[in-house]
């Protein structure tokens, strides 16, 4: 005959099946202290023969297979949901990539091109250095026909800023226009 303890435990069990199971000290201690072997219907440690661990019968019920189902739709829906948005990020990602490669191909042109230009500028700026070195011995000045600066005091004193009384001061006569006729120059008033 069957010990009464365990005739109580199979009679508790085989009526809750499809309810919560009513477990014993030893399946408590059996479900918080080591994993569930599913094939075995008993915990890690039961179906490992330890000396002195009387085994436990842990069943799942139909609730709770229920609610593991549940469970697994709702995670895979957010796995989904969360492979979703790795590919708007990723598809995201992608389009910034591009953008920012054709910023940097136009800084890239927009820096050639005012290479290009400092290139040139710099070649007109050496043409024109060598265009304007001169020869040894001759002169920078401009030709200047004979007559062509020869202004009368007045002029040069408007020029100058000194006033107009500043030459009869000094005793000088104002010079003569070249090409008047005049060939007097400077002299003396008498």
């Amino acid at each position: 005959m069957p010990r009464k303890s365990n005739v109580l435990r199979h009679s508790a069990l085989s009526v809750a099946r499809n309810s919560r199971p009513i477990l014993t000290s030893a399946e408590k201690r059996c479900l918080l202290l080591a994993p569930l072997a599913v094939r075995t219907t008993g915990c890690a440690v039961c179906t490992s023969g330890v000396a002195g661990v009387s085994r436990c019968d842990i069943r799942v019920t139909a609730e709770e297979f229920e609610r593991l189902k549940q469970a697994r739709s709702r995670l895979l829906r957010k796995l989904e949901d969360a492979r979703a948005a790795t590919s708007t990020a990723i598809a995201r990602e992608q389009r910034l990539m591009k953008q920012l490669a054709l910023v940097d191909q136009r800084a890239g042109e927009a820096i050639a091109v005012e290479e290009r230009d400092i290139e040139e500028l710099e070649a007109r700026e050496a043409q024109e250095a060598a265009a304007a070195q001169v020869a040894p011995g001759t002169s920078l000045s401009l030709p200047v026909p004979p007559g062509s600066l020869a202004l009368s005091p007045f002029t040069w004193s408007a020029m100058d800023g000194l006033d107009d009384g500043f030459w009869d001061s000094v005793g000088l006569t104002a010079p003569a226009v070249v090409g008047s006729g005049d060939t007097s120059g400077l002299g003396s008033s008498s």
